[in-house]
C-alpha cells in the first residue's frame, strides 16, 4: 500500500485526505505504527488536516503494539488540534490500557470520557468489563454491572480516581445493557475463587435482569452451592469442636465430659471438611490450621485425610 501511495505522488497525483486515511489505516492494521505516523506527517505538510477517525485508528494502532504512552500524547495532540474525542477513541484508549494490563488508567480513562458528555456504547462496557476481569478484580467488574442496571456512573461504581462520575455521566449506563456472556464470565469466575458474595450479587442481578444461566451453567452453579454450603457446615463445626466445644457433639452431657463422642464427630466433621476443602487451597490451609489445634486430632486426621489432604499440607502457610 506504501509503494502504491509513493508512485501516486511520483506520478504527481495528489493524494487527499481520504486516501491519506486509507494508507494510515492499512499502516495500522499492519501493526506498522510508525508508517502510519509517518503518513501522518505528510497528510499535515499537504495541509490536510486529520479528523477523529484518522486519530482514532493511530490511537488502536498504538493499543495493539502496546505504545501506551504514545497513544495518550496522541490523544492529547487530538485535543491540542480542537478535535473532540469521539466513543471510538475513548474505547481504542481504554482498550489499550485494560489488555496493557493497567486497569486503573482505563478506569481514569473512561471517567474522563464519562466526564466529557461522551456516552459509552456496548463496546466501551465490553472493554471495560474486560480490562477488570483480566485484571483480577471481580468485585469492581460486579459493581459495573450493578451500575449498568441502575443506569449510574460506572466510572464512579468502579471506584476511579480522578475525573469522571460527575453530572455529565451519571446516567452513562442507562443506555447500556449487561449481556448473557458478561454474567456467564462473573459467574465462573465466583465459583473459581469461590467468592459466594459476588456470585449472589450477580445473581440477582440477572434475576432482575430477567435472564438465567446456560442450562449447564445452571448444573455447575447447583453443584458449587451445594458444597460450598456444606463446606461453611463443616468447618464450623470443626471450629467448634477444637475450641473443646464437646457439649455440641450429639449425646454429651452437660458438662461436655464425653471425649469418645466427641472425637467421633471430630472424625466426621474432619472427613467432610476434607471432602469439601478438595476444591479449595485456600479451604484445606484453614481446615489444616483448624484441626491442628485440637486434642488427639493428629491420630484422627492421619486416620481420616484422603490423599488429597495430605498433598495440601506443604501449601500451609
Amino acid at each position: 500500500m506504501l509503494a502504491t501511495f509513493r508512485s501516486m505522488k511520483q506520478s504527481r497525483l495528489t493524494p487527499d485526505g481520504m486516501t491519506f486515511s486509507i494508507v494510515i489505516n492499512g499502516c495500522a492494521r499492519a501493526e506498522r505504527v510508525n508508517a502510519a505516523f509517518a503518513v501522518l506527517g505528510m497528510m499535515r505538510r499537504a495541509n490536510l488536516p486529520p479528523n477523529a477517525i484518522t486519530y482514532s485508528t493511530l490511537i488502536h494502532a498504538c493499543g495493539k503494539t502496546n505504545q501506551l504512552n504514545r497513544a495518550l500524547e496522541t490523544l492529547a495532540e487530538m485535543e491540542r488540534d480542537g478535535i473532540r474525542p469521539n466513543v471510538v477513541t475513548w474505547t481504542a484508549l481504554i482498550d489499550a490500557h485494560g489488555k496493557g494490563e493497567q486497569p486503573e488508567a482505563a478506569l481514569w480513562l473512561f471517567g474522563r470520557m464519562e466526564a466529557s458528555g461522551v456516552q459509552p456504547n456496548e463496546v466501551t462496557l465490553d472493554v471495560l468489563f474486560n480490562a477488570l476481569m483480566r485484571a483480577g478484580q471481580l468485585e469492581r467488574a460486579v459493581r459495573v454491572l450493578q451500575a449498568v442496571a441502575a443506569g449510574g456512573s460506572l466510572a464512579a461504581a468502579a471506584g476511579a480516581a480522578g475525573e469522571g462520575g460527575g453530572a455529565a455521566g451519571g446516567a452513562a449506563g442507562a443506555c447500556l445493557r449487561v449481556t448473557g456472556r458478561m454474567y456467564t464470565t462473573v459467574l465462573r469466575r465466583c465459583m473459581d475463587v469461590q467468592d459466594v458474595v459476588q456470585l449472589e450479587a450477580t445473581l440477582a442481578l440477572m434475576r432482575a435482569d430477567r435472564m438465567q444461566p446456560p442450562v449447564g451453567l445452571r448444573e455447575e452453579l447447583a453443584t458449587f452451592c451445594g458444597k460450598t454450603q456444606q463446606l461453611a457446615q463443616a468447618f464450623d463445626r470443626v471450629a467448634r469442636l477444637c475450641a473443646g466445644g464437646a457439649r455440641d457433639v450429639d449425646g454429651a452431657d452437660e458438662s461436655g465430659a464425653m471425649p469418645a463422642a466427641r472425637e467421633r464427630a471430630l472424625r466426621n466433621a474432619v472427613a467432610l471438611a476434607v471432602e469439601m476443602a478438595r476444591a479449595s487451597a485456600t479451604g484445606a490451609r484453614l481446615l489444616l490450621d483448624l484441626v491442628a489445634s485440637a486434642s488427639a486430632v493428629e491420630s484422627v486426621h492421619a486416620a481420616n485425610a484422603p490423599p488429597a489432604a495430605a498433598s495440601s499440607a506443604p501449601a500451609r502457610d
